[in-house]
């Protein structure tokens, strides 16, 4: 929301919102199975992006306060990703990921929310670039798929 100074003049906030590339997970995992197709590619960019707000003449909402977003200003592309083969999914497993590993493992070595973890883990299993291979505790395993097919526990 705007905020201004003792002039008046307008100022910037920065958002506490941070984007991540397995951000996407969370809604490629609605057509997980489409992800490996033939025709089909993913750009993913990564972008700076402003939203202008403005005082509303009516409140439609508790929330906002009266506020609404105005406009919203691309201000940089940041990162820009391409997602064509399943190499390119592979890529998004760290290379210090155990093998096998959980769920909960792959959430540590890429420092994202157990929850997008297995999101993740889902649809990457459903593109068969990862497999599932036992259990620890009350944890799947999962391992990586080579060409001639999962790695050996």
């Amino acid at each position: 929301k705007p905020r201004a100074d003792a002039a008046g003049t307008m100022t910037r906030r920065k958002s506490p919102k941070r984007g991540r590339v397995e951000d996407l997970f969370w809604e490629t995992v609605s057509f997980p199975h489409l992800l490996t197709h033939d025709n089909f590619a993913l750009e993913v960019l990564l972008v700076q992006a402003e939203e202008v707000w403005r005082r509303a003449e009516k409140t439609r909402g508790w929330r906002r306060r009266g506020w609404r977003v105005d406009e919203h200003r691309l201000l940089e592309v940041v990162d820009r990703r391409l997602f064509a083969t399943s190499q390119h999914w592979r890529a998004l497993l760290p290379s210090t990921l155990p093998d096998p590993f959980t769920t909960r493992d792959l959430a540590d070595a890429t420092g994202i929310r157990l929850r997008l973890a297995q999101k993740m883990v889902y649809c990457l299993r459903a593109m068969d670039v990862i497999d599932r291979v036992g259990k620890r505790g009350r944890y799947n395993q999962y391992a990586r798929v080579d060409k001639a097919g999962p790695s050996a526990v």
